[in-house]
């Protein structure tokens, strides 16, 4: 049962985060017309007017939405184990080259050969593989980034000619792309990028923790002051993370240790960003606990008169 109304939310989904889980969690929350949830490209259609005009947005848009609302708003995002994130990441990425190619006769043999590559230090050998990191570098502190770089998006409002019904995939524009330009042209350095990271943390309404799902649901639905579901949503689970069962990708023995090392090398950032988020986490979590031990006990002693 709903507390209060409903308050004007962002949550900002970090990919390979259960974001789309979460998403859906929050997202179902509201009202019927209330809620915003699309592709930066979609975002960008959209004037200042027509976006202010929703109360719950969840999108991989990073920092870049704030710049086109006129008001505050808080916000909820979802951190992960960043080498874990990672190897997700690299995964998603095939599916998406292998779709890609899947119709294509002249690449038919190069994605038949992608799709019996399941070993991390195979697929970063791959051409495609390796192309779609450069495009969305998610082997370079990702998460980072997406809370760290002050994304200004009224420059890219109405870039596209395309309407929302026939908009070219091909001409999609992606937050990454335009962290990768910031961070190319010189604009923001790591350490900047690292330090705003943790302020824009610091003002979430919710640091959410992947690895602790159901403790972070119900932190966002006490936040958002509504009953935490029976059954919480497991949206987009990759086949690969179903097989692990309680594994982790690092501990599954199928990840050489060069690789561990390598990707932990590429992860520094994100991997103290993550533990920051995770004490925030935990601080949230043992606040909300004493605030449910005090109404328990209160509650009990009015059970006696």
């Amino acid at each position: 049962m709903m507390k209060h109304k409903l308050p004007p939310i962002y949550f900002l989904h970090i990919p390979k985060t259960a974001g789309s889980s979460l998403g859906q969690l929050i997202l179902c929350s509201y009202p019927q017309g209330s809620q915003l949830n699309c592709s930066l490209s979609q975002l960008l259609q959209m004037s200042r007017e027509e976006i202010s005009q929703f109360k719950c947005f969840a999108g991989h848009w990073g920092t870049g939405l704030f710049s086109l609302l006129d008001k505050e708003i808080s916000s909820i995002t979802m951190l992960r184990d960043p080498f874990e994130r990672t190897v997700s990441n690299c995964l998603f990425i095939k599916r998406i080259v292998v779709k890609k190619f899947a119709s294509n006769p002249l690449a038919l043999d190069e994605v038949e050969d992608l799709k019996l590559k399941s070993d991390i230090s195979e697929l970063l050998k791959c051409t495609n593989i390796r192309e779609m990191l450069n495009l969305m570098p998610s082997m370079k502190e990702q998460q980072s980034c997406y809370l760290g770089c002050d994304i200004d998006l009224n420059e890219y409002l109405g870039v596209s000619q395309c309407s929302l019904d026939t908009l070219d995939k091909s001409k999609e524009i992606f937050i990454e792309n335009i962290i990768a330009q910031q961070l190319s042209s010189g604009l923001l350095d790591i350490n900047e990028i690292f330090n705003k990271a943790k302020q824009r943390l610091d003002a979430m309404e919710v640091v959410g923790i992947m690895e602790q799902f159901n403790d972070s649901a119900h932190l966002i639905c006490n936040s958002l002051g509504i009953s935490t579901p029976k059954n919480l949503p497991r949206e987009n689970v990759s086949p690969e993370n179903l097989a692990l069962g309680n594994l982790t990708y690092r501990k599954s023995g199928t990840i050489p240790d060069d690789v561990i090392k390598q990707i932990d090398e590429l992860t520094v950032c994100d991997r103290e960003i993550y533990e920051y988020g995770k004490k925030l986490f935990n601080k949230q979590l043992q606040t909300e606990k004493r605030k449910f031990f005090w109404f328990k006990k209160m509650f009990k002693k009015s059970e006696r008169f």
